[in-house]
C-alpha cells in the first residue's frame, strides 16, 4: 500500500508533499492536527470518526465524506462533500486554505461540537436517561 500511494503521490507531482508517518501517539496525532492546515477525511464508512473529533478537539478544519458516519460526528462544523466527486474535496480542501474566515468559524464550530463529546458531559447525560427510566 505504501509502494502504492508513494507511486500516486510522484505522479500527481506531490511527493515531496507527502508523509507516511505509520504509527503515531495520540500526543503526536494531536501535535500534528494542531499544526495541520487542514484534515480531510474520506472513508465511505466509519463507525465514530474518532480522528475526525480528534482534529476538531484541537481545533483543525475537517473535509469529509457526506454520508460516511463521521460527518454525524461532526455535524456543522466540517465541510461534507460527495465521496465520489474527488473535485469537490480537492475545492472544499483549497477553500479552508483560502478562506481565513471559513477556518475561524470551522474552528469554532468543531470546538463547540465536541463538547458534547466528553466524558463529563456524556455522564450527566447517561444519569439523566436513568433518572427518567427509574422515575417511571
Amino acid at each position: 500500500m505504501r509502494a502504492r500511494i508513494r507511486r500516486i503521490a510522484r505522479t500527481a507531482g506531490v511527493e515531496s508533499a507527502v508523509n507516511l508517518l505509520g504509527f503515531v501517539t495520540s500526543h503526536d496525532l494531536l501535535t500534528l492536527f494542531r499544526a495541520a492546515s487542514a484534515h480531510l477525511f474520506l472513508s465511505r464508512l466509519e463507525g465514530f470518526g474518532l480522528t475526525v473529533a480528534e482534529a476538531l478537539a484541537v481545533g483543525c478544519p475537517v473535509v469529509l465524506g457526506r454520508d460516511s458516519g463521521a460527518d454525524e460526528v461532526a455535524g456543522d462544523a466540517c465541510l461534507a462533500v460527495d465521496l465520489d466527486d474527488p473535485g469537490a474535496a480537492a475545492a472544499a480542501v483549497e477553500r479552508v486554505l483560502d478562506d481565513q474566515g471559513l477556518r475561524q468559524a470551522l474552528r469554532q464550530r468543531g470546538h463547540a461540537r465536541v463538547a458534547g463529546y466528553r466524558a463529563s458531559h456524556m455522564a450527566r447525560g447517561y444519569i439523566t436517561a436513568w433518572e427518567r427510566v427509574l422515575a417511571g
